[in-house]
């Protein structure tokens, strides 16, 4: 009994350890790449770091402008996932917990728009933005924000598990106002979903590539993905290791988000579980 379970408690360890290597050595490959001479042609994948980092950074640096792209990256992302968390939640609050008209069939719209392939409706969205007169700015990514189908689906869900209707019915008997509930109570105990869609919202919104493609036509205005995607045309087009210097750059805000969320949905569920 205690060989079998040791044995059980091994091969978890040995698989977990395979699946860490597998998931990091991708990195790997690419902090090695930024770190060898830009005019070294890779014909396998490296494992030994270079000493030329610096100097592929500054090619890039000289090549893209890098912190205004990053900038607008990182505006983007956060605004938008602000946006769509706040009135995601506060749709999803609707949807759960109280009855209205058609209820039933906007909800069941809501979820029908995650089915449609968002290329499929770029005709339509970049005639209105024109007439709008709000291409080649930020206003359509904002805008887009503010309809989250998958973030209300979800956090309708975990409303409607999560709270019992008591606990909002006592805040009113108290005198709260709604929005005044939704701010003081729903928030608070919805923080869990909120972490985990945080994490899921940036990362889409900084990895966003086709839509910035299609609406952003300035080139101050390019996020970090789109002016790293324009090495290929330019001068770096042969140039993998300032490249990777680009990719490592884009990494770090979206491990940033996710150790910061995770580490929040990870003390919401310990200090709720100790309150029970």
């Amino acid at each position: 009994m205690i060989v079998t379970r040791w044995f059980g408690k091994i091969t978890l360890n040995l698989s977990l350890l395979l699946v860490a290597l597998i998931c990091i050595i991708p990195f790997w490959w690419v902090f090695v790449m930024s770190t060898l001479p830009g005019n070294e042609r890779v014909i396998k994948a490296p494992m030994i770091p270079g000493g030329d980092f610096l100097i592929n950074f500054q090619t890039l640096i000289e090549t893209v402008n890098l912190g205004q792209s990053f900038m607008n990256s990182l505006y983007l992302a956060t605004v938008g996932t602000l946006i769509s968390l706040f009135f995601s939640a506060l749709a999803s609050m609707a949807y759960a917990k109280y009855q209205f008209k058609y209820k039933q069939f906007l909800f069941m719209f809501t979820l029908l728009t995650m089915f449609m392939p968002s290329q499929l409706a770029w005709i339509g969205q970049i005639k209105q933005f024109q007439s709008w007169g709000i291409l080649d700015t930020y206003w359509p990514f904002i805008l887009g924000a503010f309809g989250a189908a998958f973030s209300i689906i979800v956090i309708t869900g975990y409303i409607e598990r999560g709270i019992p209707d008591s606990l909002l019915d006592s805040a009113r008997i108290d005198g709260a106002r709604e929005f005044n509930i939704f701010l003081t109570i729903v928030l608070p105990l919805i923080r869990p979903v909120l972490a985990s869609l945080a994490i899921i919202t940036f990362i889409g919104s900084w990895n966003n590539y086709a839509g910035v493609l299609v609406i952003i036509f300035s080139p101050e205005k390019y996020t970090l993905p789109l002016a790293l995607s324009l090495l290929d045309q330019g001068v770096l087009w042969s140039n993998t290791s300032a490249q990777a210097v680009g990719i490592l750059i884009s990494l770090l805000p979206i491990m940033t988000v996710y150790f910061i969320a995770s580490r929040q949905f990870i003390q919401a569920l310990t200090s709720g579980a100790i309150k029970e």
